[in-house]
């Protein structure tokens, strides 16, 4: 299969599923952590601790899933990710302690990473350059139905029901994504592919705005991760609501980051690429401090979240495609090294964000993420964009 200049919804349709199912085995676990914090006998912030093994597990498969990407596509990758998803859920279901959640995390890992890093490059491989924005842009909006969807049913069934319960919804939505790339997925003709021994991370690593743009992507997941981490908690400790509420309320924030990534190509056409990038990224850095550090009332801090969902929205779609623009001919690369991006970015977040929560409340979550926020925007200021006349590397 040659990619098409088109915008065939048969040929999207698989990516955002893959990406749904990897988004959905992280956000259910968040609603759960007050339960699985009680029943272990542990503190919050080390269940947020043991779930960034997940994302340690994650990294390590980036090391090879790129260039399985390059040389099969993504259709296999992400076949097997979905598969090891729904496997990695139900074993963490059936958990009796916070050591036995971790091997299912690991396992939930590497399904993660396949599933983002072929739903991504996906989006690369099916489509031409002139249809690749609004195919990432898709992407990127539909991953968030994890969030609109799945984890309001996650609250529900933690809160009718146990916690171990709430792991139906990523195990369902991994089998679908499987079953998906199995029907629809194209498969990938190799001849039209560059013959490069670089192909997978390493091909990412080596070129220069590649290199600065996973940096850049590496910091932003780091910080933001903290956020989307510790804010079910965040509800559930200072406001006093119960799982079923914060899942109710969690989905707010990812319909604004819905329409801020569905609108990030049109966005895109009147602003240059990275600078709204470097703009959405400061942005989401000022709003979560101030969510953090001043919630006079729960309505105040639900506009704030939603400001910070359509900020990360234009943020998420505008990076995304701003990685295609560095290697074009190698998509599963940059989305190897996104992947590893993010998952090096949630074992940051999850874990330093359980330390500040543990040491210093909320309101140093919030100091966190201006600093993270403000790096990456720093680094990410010298990435080439392929709408720029003169790029700056």
């Amino acid at each position: 299969m040659a990619p098409s200049p088109d915008r065939d919804i048969r040929l999207l349709f698989p990516l955002p599923l893959a990406t749904i199912a990897s988004q959905s085995s992280m956000a259910s676990i968040p609603p759960l952590f007050v339960g699985m914090s009680k029943d272990f006998d542990v503190t919050i912030g080390q269940v947020g601790q043991v779930r960034s093994i997940s994302a340690l597990t994650a990294v390590l498969a980036t090391l090879a899933v790129g260039g399985w990407i390059h040389k099969r596509g993504a259709r296999p990758v992400m076949l097997i990710g979905g598969l090891l998803g729904a496997l990695g859920a139900l074993l963490s279901a059936l958990s009796p302690d916070l050591a036995t959640f971790g091997v299912g995390q690991a396992v939930t890992g590497i399904g993660i990473c396949f599933l983002l890093s072929s739903g991504f490059a996906g989006a690369g491989e099916f489509f031409a350059p002139e249809a690749r924005d609004w195919a990432i842009g898709w992407v990127v909006a539909l991953q968030s139905l994890a969030w609109i969807i799945g984890v309001p049913i996650v609250g529900f069934l933690a809160e009718a029901f146990s916690w171990q319960y709430g792991f139906a919804v990523p195990m369902f939505f991994c089998l679908v994504a499987a079953g998906s790339a199995m029907l629809f997925a194209p498969k990938l003709d190799p001849h039209i592919r560059a013959q490069d021994e670089r192909t997978g991370l390493l091909a990412a690593l080596t070129d220069r705005g590649g290199r600065r743009w996973t940096i850049g992507e590496m910091l932003a997941f780091a910080v933001w991760t903290a956020e989307i981490t510790y804010i079910a908690a965040f509800y559930s400790e200072e406001f006093g609501l119960s799982e079923a509420m914060v899942g109710l309320l969690l989905p707010l924030g990812s319909l604004a980051f819905m329409v801020g990534s569905s609108t990030a190509a049109r966005a895109g056409q009147k602003w240059p690429r990275r600078l709204l990038l470097i703009g959405s990224t400061l942005a989401m850095g000022i709003i979560a401090a101030a969510l953090f550090n001043f919630y006079p009332f729960l309505l105040f801090t639900l506009v704030l979240a939603v400001a910070m969902g359509i900020a990360a929205g234009l943020r998420a779609a505008g990076s995304s495609t701003l990685a295609l623009d560095q290697l074009p001919d190698k998509p599963g690369a940059m989305m190897a090294a996104r992947t590893g991006a993010v998952q090096i970015g949630y074992l940051i977040g999850a874990s330093v964000g359980g330390l500040i929560v543990d040491a210093s409340g909320y309101g140093g979550l919030g100091a966190f993420m201006v600093i993270g926020m403000a790096a990456s925007a720093l680094v990410m200021s010298g990435v080439p964009a392929r709408d720029e006349s003169e790029p700056t590397a």
